[in-house]
């Protein structure tokens, strides 16, 4: 994750929201049933969820549900399972995550689209994370708040896992190899 104390005018920045911050990270990533409920109902159990979660908080930490929704989306054998969050206000929140869920039944990838600041610039961006094994690994920066281009990156991600080798764009060089 990109973060910085300050921001550009000087001001601190913003620490997550428990709320928020926790049902990206941590409660999303634990579940394993979202890809089983039936799309029409995909938005209601959503919202299920970040409602009885918000019990876990205090009154003034709780966060309305606005903006919360979900989508079944599918790409080769996986299913994926984006959803967009409430809109992020501090570096760290996430504005989407996605689960992708394989055929075989093997443990789900999951994905986060998080709000993020440039620590040389100020300006305010989204980075693409992974949880791992209990990790959240940077994949990608430079991405915008929309979904649409995520979507894209975990694709690719997933599709140079299937592959014995990755894609070209995504191997390191160094300016002394040939290769």
């Amino acid at each position: 994750m990109i973060r910085r104390d300050r921001r550009r005018d000087g001001g601190a920045l913003p620490e997550p929201r428990p709320h928020h911050y926790r049902f990206a990270h941590r409660l999303l990533p634990s579940l394993t049933h979202l890809d089983a409920v039936p799309p029409a109902q995909l938005d209601t159990e959503l919202q299920r969820l970040w409602e009885e979660y918000a019990s876990h908080f205090p009154a003034e930490q709780r966060l309305p549900v606005d903006g919360l929704h979900g989508s079944l989306v599918r790409a080769g054998q996986y299913g994926l399972v984006l959803v967009v969050l409430p809109a992020p206000r501090a570096a760290g929140e996430a504005f989407a995550l996605v689960m992708a869920h394989r055929a075989d039944g093997s443990a789900p990838r999951c994905f986060t689209l998080d709000y993020a600041v440039d620590p040389l610039t100020g300006e305010p961006g989204a980075v693409l994370g992974e949880w791992a094994d209990g990790a959240h690994l940077l994949r990608r920066s430079g991405l915008t708040a929309d979904p649409r281009p995520f979507l894209r990156a975990v694709t690719a991600l997933l599709k140079a896992a299937e592959s014995p080798e990755p894609p070209a764009e995504t191997r390191w060089r160094v300016p002394w190899s040939r290769g």
